[in-house]
Formats: C-alpha cells, sequence, structure tokens
C-alpha cells in the first residue's frame, strides 16, 4: 500500500507541479486604440516629436492581393489623400513632401486584402459590401528605424463607393493617425 502511495505521488506530483508553478506569459501589449485607424502603435515616439516632412510610397500588393492597374489606382488615392489632408493641417508639424530625397519620414506598407462579393453572393443573398484592407509603417528615412506601425480595413457598399474612393479615405485616416500622434505623444 506503501509503494502504491509513492507511485501514485510520483506520478501526479509533476502534472500539478508543473501547472501549478509554471511561469507566467507576458500578455501581448495591446496596439493602441485610435479612432483614425484600425490598429496604430507609435515604435519611437522621439523621433516623432521633431516632427518634419513625410513622403508616401505607393502601397504594393500583399501576399493574398493581385497586382493590377486597379491597385496602382487605390495606392495613388491614397498618397493623394495623405497629402491632402497633411497640407491642409495648419500647424505644419508634420508636413507631405512628394520628394523623397527630401524626406524625415517616408510611409510604406501593403494592400493585404481587396474583396468584393463574388456575382452568387450579390445575386443569392444581396452583398454588396467591398472590402480595402492595409498594413504599414512609416521609418525614419535618414536612420531607417520604424517610427509607427498601422493597419486599416474599410468597407462600402459596391456601385456607390469605389475601391479609389476607399483608398482616399484610408490615406485621410493615416495622415489624421500621424498627426494625432504627433501632437499627444
Amino acid at each position: 500500500m506503501k509503494f502504491q502511495k509513492i507511485i501514485l505521488m510520483a506520478v501526479c506530483l509533476p502534472l500539478v507541479g508543473c501547472a501549478w508553478f509554471h511561469p507566467k506569459v507576458k500578455p501581448i501589449v495591446p496596439i493602441k486604440d485610435t479612432q483614425f485607424v484600425a490598429t496604430g502603435r507609435v515604435v519611437a515616439p522621439t523621433l516623432l516629436e521633431k516632427g518634419g516632412r513625410v513622403a508616401m510610397i505607393p502601397f504594393t500588393a500583399g501576399s493574398d492581393v493581385e497586382a493590377t492597374q486597379e491597385l496602382d489606382r487605390i495606392s495613388l488615392m491614397m498618397v493623394r489623400g495623405l497629402a491632402d489632408t497633411l497640407n491642409n493641417e495648419p500647424s505644419k508639424k508634420i508636413i507631405f513632401s512628394p520628394e523623397e530625397d527630401e524626406t524625415d519620414f517616408i510611409i510604406t506598407g501593403h494592400i493585404t486584402q481587396l474583396s468584393q462579393p463574388s456575382k452568387f453572393k450579390e445575386w443569392i443573398f444581396r452583398n454588396h459590401k467591398i472590402i480595402l484592407s492595409i498594413d504599414g509603417k512609416m521609418v525614419d528615412a535618414h536612420t531607417k528605424q520604424t517610427v509607427l506601425v498601422f493597419s486599416d480595413l474599410k468597407s462600402a457598399q459596391y456601385k456607390k463607393v469605389k475601391y479609389e474612393a476607399l483608398g482616399q479615405i484610408i490615406g485621410q485616416d493615416i495622415a489624421k493617425f500621424i498627426l494625432s500622434v504627433s501632437t499627444h505623444p
């Protein structure tokens, strides 16, 4: 009987001990919720505090998106939305510069989702929603250090709003996000 208790303790004690003493996993720090983009986080606030000129390289196709002329138009409309919003900002702490050589920050990224409903879903389920999703980052042009990262997703009714319009809205939202974090570190 004593031998059985020792065997039982030898088997059960490590199992309980592993569950009881296992190291705590550090929680994942959530990306800051913003009112402009879906998710965004400032990585290097000291670089952003000084302000400067921003250039945006048109976003390229992500892993599940086909590179087409329509995608190029969407990317250019994102640049236009960013430029219009930054150039209309009265503070002028962050301004848009079309020349990459003369900039302090460069925005790059990918279009990760570009979808519309299939004809079957559109006809049967009356689903007319289009979706545009992006992931991007802003890097310091001199040190190549990442300053901030962001992602955004917009959807709209197909035939009422085009992808280019969603792209321009996303560009405006990126600019608003940059302005909000540069004025409130």
